[in-house]
């Protein structure tokens, strides 16, 4: 029987014999492993002993988790976050005794642009991004009418700013809602960028009018992993709709889920046409950003759709929380993102 092992935040980890691992459904990895005959090592970097090659982890066996000490798998699907340099050693380590796929899975949203943006095939569906100065900025803001100036390595939408063109020479500034937004000047409007920017990476992207749903801009998000034959699949996709007055679609900051085909048809966008675009454009990132970085295997992109339906590359996420097919109803999809990576890690296995 093959092993596979997840590794998994210290904290997820700890708590994973009472059950309450948050966003990681735990259970959904144990009923994926039953059922393709995989024993699952659930592992934290802390108990890892690289020069021994063993490893030490959390094993299932019948109503309860065992203790157990026991060679380092070959393959190890990564699910943690390394917190320090001292854990980002140790992952880089552990990659040399074992295939840990996703072992990074935290990017500059700037560096994958520019990875995307050698691509000549996909520059069409890349907004215009540059890293962000002042001086950028500037140039950017003579061209286009909204801006989004974001973390280069933020997550769940935060720090997400929106700058837009009004009349006159005025800018309408949102951070998260138009509750909070203030009209400036384009002076004032760079010295309040600058002023929460600081000295953090940012990046600028231009606006997309994305298309909406009862007045709210909304995005799909694309579960792209590779299977049991190696080869990248789309598993599933599904719509965040951003709360109302907002322009974050993260559902952790109050987004909505909606099913994919109850959004085109708002936007009367034909279904199947559009849905093949954009599973299409997401094959195409997946494919080329798998030979650009290393041993990646399982992401989910944002996609947004402009008013005409043309699918645009938002961002990548490398530890997809996947919760989002959950709330949506999409049961099936959601136990499949589970799977998959387990088919992936079992092929691995084979040829290795």
């Amino acid at each position: 029987m093959i092993t596979v092992g997840i590794l998994l935040d210290h904290r997820a980890y700890r708590k994973l014999q009472s059950g309450r691992t948050g966003n990681e459904r735990v259970r959904l990895y144990k009923k994926a492993g039953q059922r393709l005959g995989i024993k699952l090592l659930y592992m934290s970097l802390t108990d890892i002993h690289l020069r021994r090659r063993k490893a030490t982890g959390l094993s299932h066996n019948g109503n309860h988790y065992l203790r157990i000490t026991q060679t380092v798998p070959k393959v190890i699907h990564n699910r943690a976050f390394p917190s320090g340099g001292l854990e980002r050693r140790r992952l880089w380590s552990l990659n040399q005794i074992s295939y840990v796929f996703n072992s990074q899975n935290r990017y500059s949203k700037y560096r994958i642009h520019r990875l995307l943006q050698q691509n000549s095939g996909l520059n069409q569906h890349l907004p215009a991004s540059r890293s962000y100065s002042r001086r950028d900025l500037r140039a950017m803001m003579e061209i286009y009418d909204t801006l989004f100036i974001k973390p280069q390595r933020g997550s769940i939408g935060r720090g997400i700013m929106r700058i837009r063109r009004m009349k006159g020479e005025r800018w309408r500034w949102t951070l998260r809602t138009s509750r909070g937004s203030q009209s400036l000047s384009k002076k004032a409007i760079m010295h309040k960028v600058q002023q929460i920017v600081g000295h953090q990476p940012y990046m600028i992207q231009k606006g997309i009018e994305l298309a909406s749903y009862q007045g709210r801009p909304y995005d799909i998000r694309v579960s792209v992993q590779r299977g049991q034959d190696g080869k990248w699949q789309i598993t599933g996709m599904v719509g965040k709709v951003a709360r109302k007055g907002s322009h974050v679609t993260n559902v952790a900051k109050g987004g909505t889920v909606k099913s994919c085909e109850q959004l085109f048809r708002h936007s009367r966008l034909p279904v199947q046409a559009t849905q093949a675009r954009v599973a299409g454009v997401s094959l195409e990132i997946a494919n080329y950003l798998g030979r650009k970085l290393y041993r990646l295997a399982d992401i989910g992109l944002d996609v947004g759709l402009n008013r005409e339906g043309e699918p645009y590359f938002i961002e990548m996420n490398c530890r997809d929380q996947r919760y989002s097919f959950a709330k949506a109803g999409l049961m099936r999809t959601f136990y499949r993102t589970y799977e998959n990576p387990l088919r992936y890690a079992a092929y691995v296995a084979r040829r290795r």
